[in-house]
């Protein structure tokens, strides 16, 4: 997996909430939006604490569900599952 950009914000209790995320699609960065958040859950992959997002975008029009994660250790996000 490689890593990709996300907007995100924590409120004041610290939980986060990504925003968008960018892709490269045919030689172009695209900016997608998350409408929501479905649900998230914490699990230890490989030694890693993630935390695993599954979101409601629109990507080229159409709503889809993602996976996003977030590696806690490495501060990184990840496009797992689209």
């Amino acid at each position: 997996m490689e890593p990709i950009q996300v907007c995100a914000i924590w409120d004041t209790e610290g939980n986060i909430r990504p925003l968008a995320f960018c892709m490269e699609e045919e030689d172009k960065k695209i900016k997608i939006s998350v409408e929501t958040v479905c649900s998230w859950s914490e699990e230890k992959i490989v030694g890693h604490l993630m935390m695993n997002f599954s979101c409601n975008v629109i990507w080229n029009g159409q709503r889809r569900m993602v996976s996003l994660r977030y590696d806690l250790n490495k501060h990184r996000w990840y496009l797992y599952k689209a």
